[in-house]
């Protein structure tokens, strides 16, 4: 019966290591709900020339949209300025957007601005693109702290406004980079985004919104036994021999149930024991040193 036990326990110790040392997850951080945008690439040659100038913050990188189109991808130079030239466009244009990241992607913004239709070549300056912004993670407990960062210009005025109807301005450093931190105190989803003043120009609106969600006490049980069940299901998958070792303890478990139940009806398993022991060679114990007090 000891025996029984002892195999039983055994294979319990070896599946719940071997299961936990593959359970730790990897943690990753996301830094915004952005999807790129749905746009088509249009190699057709325009009629007019296009020429744009702005600033966004250092080595951001941008996307320029006409109509659904992508027309150019540039990067802002150390000082944040960035510059579009010559980009042949079609007669009647209207439509311009601007989708960025910032050097560190810890963020993205989307804008977009109406123009007369282009008649002939057009150019504009000073185009001040909304601050990229993103949040640390899109996921959090309720009572933690929403970290919500990204870029502008160095030193601009940045302001955060969070659904809820809070917001906080903070002054970006000398590399662009801000964050403000928001304390979470009711279970939901957040969307959040940012614009900044610089030199005393508002920057564009962004016209897209990030988000991230709050989980109650009842949301992280459910979620944190949901990801324990698809870790195992995974687990399981992945190693088949770990069913053997689960399923077989588990039925060492019952017999032992049924056993404690009703002896009579395993008495073969004395019976196997007996025999088993009789195969285990026996040596007899004898005193250390024996020959030194005379036996």
């Amino acid at each position: 019966m000891n025996n029984l036990k002892s195999l039983f326990i055994s294979f319990y110790f070896l599946i719940f290591f071997v299961f936990l040392s593959n359970y730790f997850p990897k943690y990753s951080y996301a830094n915004s709900s952005y999807t790129a945008p749905s746009v088509n690439v249009n190699a057709s040659i325009g009629s007019y020339y296009l020429n744009l100038s702005g600033f966004i913050a250092p080595y951001a990188s941008i996307v320029l949209i006409g109509d659904g189109n992508i027309l150019r991808t540039v990067v802002a130079d150390s000082t944040g300025y960035f510059y579009i030239t010559s980009v042949l466009v079609n007669k009647g244009l209207t439509n311009l957007c601007f989708d960025a990241v910032d050097v560190k992607r810890l963020g993205e913004s989307y804008s977009c601005i109406t123009i007369p239709p282009i008649t002939g070549n057009y150019s504009k300056n000073d185009i001040f693109l909304p601050p990229t912004f993103g949040v640390q993670r899109d996921q959090i407990n309720v009572g933690d702290n929403a970290i919500i960062w990204g870029y502008s210009m160095p030193n601009a005025k940045v302001t955060v406004y969070l659904s809820d109807g809070r917001k906080v301005t903070v002054t970006a450093d000398n590399t662009g980079f801000y964050q403000v931190t928001f304390k979470i105190d009711k279970a939901g989803t957040y969307e959040f985004f940012a614009d900044a003043t610089f030199n005393n120009q508002s920057s564009l609106e962004p016209l897209r919104k990030a988000n991230f969600l709050a989980l109650s006490t009842a949301q992280q049980l459910k979620q944190n036994a949901a990801n324990w069940l698809t870790r195992l299901i995974n687990f399981l998958l992945n190693n088949p021999w770990a069913i053997i070792l689960i399923i077989l303890p588990l039925i060492l478990l019952i017999l032992l149930l049924l056993r404690k139940l009703n002896p009579s009806w395993f008495t073969w398993i004395d019976v196997l024991e007996q025999r088993l022991l009789i195969l285990i060679p026996f040596r007899e114990k004898k005193l250390h040193h024996a020959w030194f007090v005379g036996y």
